[in-house]
């Protein structure tokens, strides 16, 4: 598939109609190469979202040792309780200056995010969103209302990047309201050459009431004079 200058292995999408792509199964997938694995996707018209519900993402092998992917894993966007579960994905690289994650959730109500194992991230271009390795987004139209991830475990995310405005992170949200952040493994290391920052949990912008509990995050990175967080708060 090929929509909109991506190159798209997997796509459950709504073409702009209320007849939305509800309780789909993706499983047992081995996606060798892409600009993007798997996309699940509703339609927004203005401010009216409609909504694909229930759709499940579980046990996918998204990249390989040798196989890398061009922008990122998985996008669920604009969708309610996907359920993202049990893939391993990893060796991404992005995409010109695009945000670079392993896993995303924009927009997304109710959806979960859970036992994962996402590694191997490489950004070399550099944007204001950086590369990360889980993440829930959204904007001031479309929050992201719900959403939890959990269970994961998120390892080597690293960018070259010449752009000083470029960030690293294990997991990253921002545009959330309630959004649960229990239980995951973020391990980060190497050295930063302009790095803005880094975190093992990065909480951006226009988040509320966020819940995160019982979470080992480790992060070794060198990017001084910039800050290296366990967690980081925007």
């Amino acid at each position: 598939d090929y929509i909109n200058g991506w190159g798209i292995d997997l796509n459950v999408f709504n073409a702009g109609t209320t007849n939305t792509p509800d309780y789909n199964l993706l499983q047992n997938n081995f996606i060798k190469q892409a600009g993007i694995a798997i996309i699940a996707a509703g339609f927004r018209s203005g401010a009216t979202a409609y909504r694909p519900i229930g759709n499940i993402i579980k046990q996918n092998r998204i990249g390989s040792d040798t196989d890398s992917l061009i922008a990122w894993g998985v996008q669920s966007e604009i969708c309610q309780n996907t359920i993202i579960e049990n893939n391993e994905v990893q060796n991404i690289r992005n995409y010109k200056d695009f945000v670079c994650p392993g896993l995303n959730a924009f927009g997304d109500h109710g959806s979960i995010i859970r036992n994962n194992v996402v590694h191997n991230i490489y950004e070399s271009t550099g944007n204001e969103y950086g590369v990360h390795g889980i993440s829930l987004t959204g904007s001031g139209i479309f929050m992201g209302v719900d959403n939890l991830i959990y269970n994961n475990i998120v390892y080597d995310i690293q960018s070259s990047a010449p752009q000083t405005n470029k960030e690293i992170s294990g997991i990253k949200i921002w545009c959330q309201t309630n959004p649960g952040i229990y239980f995951n493994t973020i391990y980060l290391e190497g050295t930063g050459l302009g790095i803005n920052s880094s975190a093992a949990l990065y909480i951006r912008q226009t988040c509320t009431n966020v819940s995160v509990k019982n979470n080992i995050l480790i992060n070794r990175r060198i990017d001084a004079p910039k800050c290296a967080s366990s967690i980081y708060v925007e």
